[in-house]
């Protein structure tokens, strides 16, 4: 496949220019805040969300960003396959936004019925706020229109690679273009980091991200079969962790939450009547952009 693909057209510029930052920010941080003063009022919460609350709420994971010597290569979504960017050397931060400040901010530009997440998520390059900042480059799924106009747009403000996602059923035709694709991701990344990407650190690679999954499947399990010990905040919270915590930190630190929870339902058994399940759909909550009418 043709590299001039990933190339942007820049005839016509977007000519987004940056906003300043620090009222967005203390808008942002004052509603993690009031978010963070809701999650902590659930009565038996678990000891252990305080390492994820720093992790996702605190900024403690951008402080580390900051002091890191390897580079920052930011992510939308799951679909970009994070062990290439592990194998490669550098640190996956996932730039998906969930801030009611950001997103006024990009509603400036941006028509008001596109994804909020994406309006959120470009609000933060405009404003210029971390982790976006911190990142070297942007790598964005083009799994709908809304983000495949963030890629060409957001490119004016961070250099983004487009990883094409195959929509057809014609395996064998899809699945030579998925290997096209990846393989183009594979020697930008090795051309950013220095470090070629081997089968042997790939295949350590995927095995960490495995575990973490692992990981997180035995978390959700525990709570499918014990839904009173965690609430759907907290599930949100650990999860969102995840994004761009250490991967083996974070996968860490819930196998030993797996083991608080099942010493908690030995002790706490489950409240008279049944705990009726709701399906959210729509664009992901991200932090701090929750839904708060609902007890989860």
């Amino acid at each position: 496949m043709s590299t001039q693909f990933w190339e942007f057209d820049t005839r016509y510029p977007f000519g987004a220019t940056r906003r300043e930052g620090a009222d967005v920010a203390r808008q942002i941080a004052s509603a993690a805040a009031g978010q963070l003063a809701r999650v902590r009022a659930v009565p038996n919460r678990p000891a252990a969300m305080a390492y994820f609350e720093g992790i996702v709420a605190e900024g403690r994971r951008c402080e580390e960003l900051r002091k890191a010597t390897a580079p920052k290569v930011g992510v939308f979504c799951n679909l970009v396959p994070e062990e290439l960017i592990h194998a490669a050397g550098a640190l996956p931060v996932r730039l998906c936004a969930g801030a009611q400040a950001s997103l006024t901010c990009a509603e400036e530009i941006l028509p008001r019925d596109i994804c909020p997440l994406v309006k959120s998520s470009y609000g933060m390059a405009l404003a210029n706020l971390e982790p976006l900042s911190l990142c070297q480059v942007a790598v964005m799924p083009l799994s709908c229109d809304a983000k495949t106009k963030l890629a060409e747009i957001l490119n004016e403000l961070l250099p983004t690679w487009t990883v094409d996602l195959p929509c057809r059923r014609d395996y064998e035709r899809d699945l030579a273009v998925w290997v096209a694709e990846l393989t183009e991701l594979s020697r930008r990344l090795s051309t950013l980091t220095g470090r070629e990407i081997t089968r042997r650190n790939l295949a350590e690679s995927i095995d960490l991200y495995h575990l973490r999954t692992e990981a997180f499947r035995a978390l959700y399990d525990l709570r499918r079969r014990h839904p009173h010990l965690l609430s759907g905040r907290d599930t949100f919270l650990v999860a969102e962790a995840s994004f761009s915590d250490d991967v083996t930190r974070w996968t860490a630190q819930v196998w030993q939450f797996v083991d608080e929870l099942q010493a908690q339902a030995k002790a706490r058994p489950a409240p008279d009547g049944r705990l009726l399940p709701v399906l959210l759909t729509g664009a992901p909550m991200i932090w701090p952009r929750r839904v708060s009418r609902i007890r989860m």
